[in-house]
């Protein structure tokens, strides 16, 4: 009799661990899967803003009109609110110039700092997890502008507001632990 309790005890104990290692790996995966989505649903909202820039702007970042600038300023304004997902957009070229942004203000300003030239300057698309303003958790993501000869001729610069797009996506951790937690049963029994 003491024999068979010694058996279930350790089995119960085999059980327990396998279930912890299950739940820290399901985790991990859930964890990995929601920074994975982050990124691609902040490239996919930086990407839209850059179909419209480009289908307007084209090639020439320095050739812009006063009147079109006045134009897609609107535009980026309607795109970019302080309540949003999109907070910020900027338009850079070659020269590391603000070209166009929803706020006319930084237009003109020059990037100098070694840490920003450095971020901005990549010839892939990148995000970056930062705290902006006043302790607002952002995703800023620099989308390099290529033309046909898949030369770069400036950078999309798009911030963005990471609890709205934490927010839309807050339900995937929700949807995919009970399913996953009902698999990973099903395997251990």
């Amino acid at each position: 009799m003491r024999f068979i309790n010694q058996r279930i005890l350790i089995i119960l104990i085999i059980f327990f661990i396998v279930l912890v290692f299950s739940g820290v790996l399901l985790l991990r995966t859930v964890n990995e899967l929601g920074d994975q989505v982050l990124g691609k649903s902040s490239f996919l909202l930086a990407k839209s803003v850059e179909e419209v820039l480009q289908k307007s702007v084209g090639e020439d970042l320095k050739k812009i009109s006063a009147r079109e600038k006045k134009r897609l300023r609107r535009v980026l304004s309607g795109m970019a609110t302080r309540s949003g997902n999109i907070l910020n957009i900027v338009l850079i070229d070659t020269n590391m110039t603000i070209v166009l942004s929803n706020d006319k203000k930084v237009e003109g300003s020059v990037y100098h700092d070694e840490q920003q030239l450095a971020r901005i300057k990549q010839s892939e698309p990148r995000y970056f997890p930062e705290t902006w303003q006043g302790g607002v958790e952002v995703l800023d993501v620099i989308l390099p502008l290529r033309n046909e000869q898949e030369e770069v001729y400036g950078w999309l610069r798009v911030i963005l507001s990471r609890s709205e797009i934490e927010g839309i996506l807050g339900d995937l951790p929700r949807v995919l632990i009970p399913i996953l937690l009902a698999f990973a049963s099903l395997v251990v029994i």
